[in-house]
């Protein structure tokens, strides 16, 4: 093959257009800020509409309009939305490890331009957002904004109609877990049988499969996400599921004086789907019916046999059906406090 002068240029300026195409694509996400930040210990996207949500400000929008290579289904095209800001909440930071958050941000306006603060700090006093492109930027969070084990993110608009957020990524240089703050900590559950937590009970510890959360108290397991289901939105995060022959979660850090109730979460593509649960070895259900496209949320109390060394197992297991499935748990506690992933 000849190439002709004309034939190079054609050749050069595409291969430049090529790459700042994939120069484009990555260069929202900078990981060579606080690099030594690299264990997912917190992440939530607006369209999981968590129970339990670090969100402690803002209000829900789809984007209803088709964007030019955004998908429909694209989790970003759900937004916490605010007149002026949007706020996260966390607690349970180590003072002395390093955090970065990555921002996700997705604008329908070429308009729209936002800051971010941690605490009083700035992060970024003016982050321009353009139409239908995603936006993942990573800041590195100053020590003294969690000083105290707490820590607010506060998304503040700059000009534009509104503030935007479609998610984020808290990253740590030690691994482990933040809680979203005490606002939400104890957020109604929607569900009717779910609606609050047990009489002088404190939700100490969520987690939603969805979340793909580091560590996990999820400890066998694959992850699957069902298609559509007539009553249940697509997005919803109970439609991704744990699945295998059994699901076993595992906790360490109970106090063998409290009392513990735990709720779980199923949602099953099947009507022959049948389960069981034990804790510690011992019994909680023996047969729990899961109907096609329902979400079941019973709570049982956990026998305090099965946590009597701090330590607890919970098992799911499959009577009748394909497989075992769960969508996701809340631990409760009659004494306020913390239980953790158990080392395995």
């Amino acid at each position: 093959m000849t190439f002709t002068p004309s034939k190079c240029l054609r050749v050069l300026a595409t291969a430049i257009f090529l790459v700042s195409i994939v120069s484009a694509a990555h260069a929202e996400v900078n990981k060579s800020v606080a690099p030594e930040a690299t264990n997912v210990v917190a992440s939530e996207m607006a369209s999981q509409n968590l129970p339990a949500s670090f969100f402690t400000s803002g209000s829900n929008w789809v984007y209803p309009n088709a964007m030019a290579g955004i998908a429909d289904t694209a989790p970003e095209r759900t937004v916490k939305f605010g007149d002026s800001s949007v706020a996260l909440g966390f607690s349970g930071l180590d003072p002395k490890a390093v955090y970065a958050i990555e921002l996700v941000f997705l604008s329908d306006s070429d308009t729209r331009a936002l800051s971010a603060n941690a605490g009083a700090q700035v992060l970024d006093a003016n982050i321009p957002i353009p139409n239908s492109k995603i936006l993942q930027n990573r800041y590195k969070i100053p020590s003294a904004a969690y000083a105290d084990g707490k820590l607010t993110i506060t998304i503040n608009l700059v000009s534009g109609e509104n503030a935007i957020l479609s998610g984020f990524r808290l990253y740590s240089s030690q691994p482990g877990k933040v809680n979203p703050s005490t606002q939400n900590s104890t957020a109604a559950v929607p569900n009717a049988t779910a609606a609050a937590a047990p009489d002088g009970a404190t939700l100490i510890a969520s987690e939603m499969v969805a979340q793909n959360l580091s560590p996990s108290f999820f400890v066998t397991g694959s992850n699957y996400v069902y298609g559509s289901m007539t009553g249940v939105a697509d997005n919803a995060p109970e439609h991704t599921v744990k699945f295998g022959d059994s699901v076993t979660l595992s906790f360490a850090g109970l106090n063998p004086k409290a009392a513990y109730t735990i709720e779980l979460v199923f949602l099953s593509d099947s009507d022959t789907r049948v389960e069981t649960a034990t804790a510690g070895g011992q019994s909680l259900d023996a047969n729990i019916a899961i109907p096609n496209g329902k979400i079941v949320q019973p709570r049982y109390k956990i026998p305090a046999g099965a946590y009597s060394d701090g330590k607890l197992k919970i098992v799911v297991g499959l009577v009748a059906g394909e497989n075992a499935v769960v969508s996701g748990f809340r631990l409760y506690s009659s004494e306020p406090g913390k239980v953790v992933p158990a080392a395995q």
